[in-house]
């Protein structure tokens, strides 16, 4: 079977908490093992990215490549020409779009997320990622389980299966199926409802 590890809401936190943290340069990089010390705070483009994946439910390769061309804060969505399933657009949520519209603009490179080298792409998320986890106490989550984070939060909200499928751009229902187990607190919740009012009429009151 295929991983299903997902943040909990009081882990969501724990995250928020350290991407605030490494925004105010608190969170380090270590670097020990190359002999430098304490390390370097986590570079800003390590930050937007985490925050766009786990606002998206996208993949790291779409967020890292993901050019400005291929972004419309207008329009709330990123077009993707090419992906793992193919052409692909991404519906961006209110918080994804302020992610996008406060981030600077690299001259002469056209990533959202540009990297060291100039006219390129971040490569390493890896070290912020790492450092950033290590903070929130969270050195068990693999940076693709904000993608599954993204999906069990629409799941366990009551979304349907073929909308996230959609969002998460699932080629077969198969692959979203995964989260189906989820869906069962919000029908739970409804039937819990329903019952208490059918059990309310039938002892005469008013429900």
């Amino acid at each position: 079977e295929g991983r299903k590890r997902f943040l909990s809401p009081a882990e969501i936190g724990r995250l928020g908490e350290a991407l605030k943290a490494a925004e105010r340069g608190e969170v380090r990089v270590e670097k020990e093992a190359r002999g430098k010390g304490e390390g370097s705070p986590v570079p800003w483009q390590a930050i937007a990215a985490i925050r766009l994946l786990i606002f998206t439910g996208a993949r790291k390769g779409e967020i890292l490549t993901l050019g400005w061309d291929q972004v419309d804060l207008e329009a709330g969505r990123l077009t993707l020409p090419t992906s793992k399933t193919g052409f692909k657009t991404i519906t961006l949520n209110a918080p994804a779009r302020a992610v996008l519209a406060n981030l600077p603009r690299m001259e002469g490179n056209p990533y959202v997320i540009p990297g060291g080298k100039p006219g390129a792409h971040l490569v390493n998320i890896k070290d912020g990622w790492g450092a950033i986890r290590s903070a929130a106490g969270l050195e068990d989550v693999h940076l693709h389980d904000l993608r599954h984070s993204f999906a069990a939060m629409g799941a366990g909200g009551g979304e349907s299966l073929h909308l996230l499928g959609g969002l998460l751009g699932h080629r077969q229902s198969q692959t979203t199926m995964r989260y189906a187990h989820l869906a069962d607190d919000p029908l739970s919740a409804a039937s819990e409802r329903i019952g208490a009012q059918i059990a309310a009429h039938l002892e005469g009151g008013d429900g």
